[in-house]
C-alpha cells in the first residue's frame, strides 16, 4: 500500500516505503455441479455440464506504521478487505464410448 496526496498542486509520497498487506488462511468452500449427457448414437455422446463454486467469505484488518519521507510524521497506515472466492464453468465434450 503506498499513499499519495495532491497539497498545493504537487503530488507527494504520504507513506513512505510501500507496504505489504497481505493475508492467506484456509476457508471452507462447495462446489455444485449439473449436467446431462445425449447419446448421438450408441457409442457417440456429448456431455454438457456447469459449476459452481464459492468459499467462505474472509475477512482481514491491516495496521502498519509508517514514516513520511519529507518530513519526520510518524503515523499508521490502516486497512481492511473482505472478499470470497466465487467461479463459474460450464463444459461442453464430445465423447466415443468403445
Amino acid at each position: 500500500l503506498v499513499g499519495f496526496a495532491l497539497v498545493d498542486g504537487a503530488v507527494q509520497d504520504q507513506s513512505g516505503a510501500p507496504q505489504d498487506f497481505s493475508s492467506s488462511s484456509w476457508l471452507f468452500g462447495g462446489a455444485a455441479v449439473v449436467g446431462v449427457t445425449y447419446f448421438l448414437t450408441p457409442t457417440w455422446f456429448l456431455d454438457l455440464n456447469y459449476t459452481y463454486a464459492v468459499t467462505a467469505g474472509h475477512t482481514a484488518t491491516f495496521a502498519s506504521p509508517f514514516i513520511d519521507f519529507s518530513s519526520t510524521s510518524v503515523g499508521t497506515l490502516v486497512g481492511n478487505s473482505a472478499w470470497r472466492a466465487e467461479t463459474q464453468r460450464v463444459g461442453l465434450t464430445i465423447n466415443k464410448a468403445f
